[in-house]
């Protein structure tokens, strides 16, 4: 068979497949409203920052670091760090629940967030 009615014939057994597995519009749950959308994301929690000492600030562009962090100030610590092209914000959705028994850490290096 040729390339062109291979893919033709696919093409029509998709588009067959999609018509008869489409859902039914009585059954299908309602698209949330922006407001649903937003009271579903965690806030997070307040941004704090750390002065770099002055006898080491010449190894670092700026003067802080800044992180997030969650959970009791005795509980085991548990860092999270993030990667390239990210930041602490990355993590909003982790600090809820590992904070309830840990206390979380969320760095920011190397982000827009630093001095």
């Amino acid at each position: 068979m040729e390339v062109r009615k291979v893919t033709t014939v696919l093409l029509g057994v998709c588009l067959a497949l999609l018509a008869a597995f489409r859902p039914v519009s009585s059954f299908s749950a309602p698209a949330p409203d922006n407001a649903t959308i937003i009271a579903w994301i965690p806030l997070l929690p307040d941004l704090q920052f750390s002065q770099i000492p002055a006898a080491k600030q010449g190894k670092y562009e700026g003067d802080r670091f800044s992180y997030m962090t969650a959970g009791p100030r005795n509980a085991p610590v548990v860092l999270f760090l993030h990667g390239v092209g990210a930041n602490s914000m990355h993590w909003r959705f982790q600090y809820p629940v590992f904070g309830e028994k840990y206390r979380v850490i969320g760095n920011s290096v190397g982000s827009a967030l630093e001095s």
